[in-house]
Order: C-alpha cells, then structure tokens, then sequence
C-alpha cells in the first residue's frame, strides 16, 4: 500500500511532486519545525556575538577578495601541496578532471570510489524529520513499534562511532555530541503525531570515549 500523500514510481514533474508534498500536511509540520529549530538555534548563537554583524562582513570582504586573486592563491595552494610531499592536477574543464581521476584510480588498481561530504546541520535536520515522518507512515499502516538501526556502520552509527565522526560542532566531539543525532530522531520519533514505541540497536565500539 502506498503511504498517503507520496507519488507512485510513475516519472512526474517537479511541480507535479511539489504539489503532492505541499498536499501533505504531516510533511509540512515537520519540516516547520525543523526549520524553526534551525532558525532558533541561529538566533541563539548569533546572540552571543555583539558583533555579528561586522564578523558577517569581514567574512564576506575576505571571500571576495580570494574569488578575485583566486589564481594566485591556487598557485600557492600548488606550492605547499608539493613541499608536503603531494601532487596538484590541473584540468581545464569537467571532461578532463574526469578522466584525470580514471586514470589515478586505474593506475593504484582501484575498484570502487568513495566520495566522503560532511552533512550540515540544516540537512542533519531535515533527516530528523523524514525519520518522524517514517514513523508516521508506519503508525498509519497499524505499526506500532519502531526500531532505529544505529549500528553495522549505517549513518547513526557513523555519528556514533569518534573513528567516523570527526565533527567539532554539536554533533561531534564527545560522546554526548556524537550521541545528539540519534538522541534528536528518537525524541522526534516519539513525538506526535506519530508517539511510535521506539527500540534503538547499535554496535559497540572501543574507540568510546
């Protein structure tokens, strides 16, 4: 059965989906919220600098300053990548950086690419809600228990684990940073609408502190 309010597999349109989510009034409540939760948690750190505003735009005034010389500073890029041991590729379009990076893959005989990115906060939110709406679906097809898998190396476990979390915001660093994603999913799980009885699994790790 097909949850509520999502399209089927049929290839539709953008405005076609954004009409479906729109629609979705569950959907819309959780990503209120997260979105709120976001802007509070910004206003409350923008509190505790006096002067935000003028840090803002010496952040903005260094940015521009390096996008206009950005070629010399790619040079010096180049020049402390080769005295640390390392090697600077240089390609002029999209093509060519593909194929640069074929052949140093074909050349250590690798069989599988890994590209590693940081989540931000804004999408570590956004993940916290679609585990509530998750549960929601699961509540409407008449389950009442849910299980969240934080172990085998899943994306809780990577948070979980100081080996795979390198954070230093607050999803990183000590345990209770590391902890604070799993902990956000399961108290959005818990919450109306969808109050799902949560179990949560995860693997052990030495590397705990």
């Amino acid at each position: 059965m097909k949850p509520e309010g999502l399209p089927g597999r049929a290839t539709i349109t953008f405005q076609e989906s954004a009409k479906v989510a729109l629609a979705n009034t569950q959907l819309r409540r959780n990503m209120g919220k997260a979105t709120q939760t976001i802007r509070a948690k910004r206003a409350a750190v923008v509190g505790e600098l006096p002067d935000w505003e003028g840090l803002r735009e010496a952040g903005r005034a260094i940015k521009e300053r390096t996008l206009r010389h950005l070629d010399d500073y790619l040079l010096q890029l180049e020049a402390s990548v080769q005295r640390a041991g390392g090697q600077v590729h240089w390609a002029r379009d999209a093509q060519e950086a593909n194929r640069i990076v074929t052949q140093i893959a074909q050349g250590h005989g690798a069989r599988s690419v890994v590209k590693v990115k940081s989540l931000t906060t804004d999408e570590i939110q956004a993940l916290v809600a679609k585990f509530a709406q998750a549960a929601v679906h699961a509540k409407r097809a008449g389950i009442h228990g849910v299980e969240i898998h934080a172990g085998h190396g899943y994306l809780l476990n990577q948070f979980l684990s100081p080996a795979t979390n390198t954070r230093t915001d607050e999803y990183g660093g000590n345990i209770a940073g590391r902890c604070r994603f799993l902990i956000e999913v399961i108290r959005a799980v818990r919450a109306p609408p969808a109050r799902a009885c949560t179990t949560s699994s995860a693997s052990p790790t030495r590397a705990s502190r």
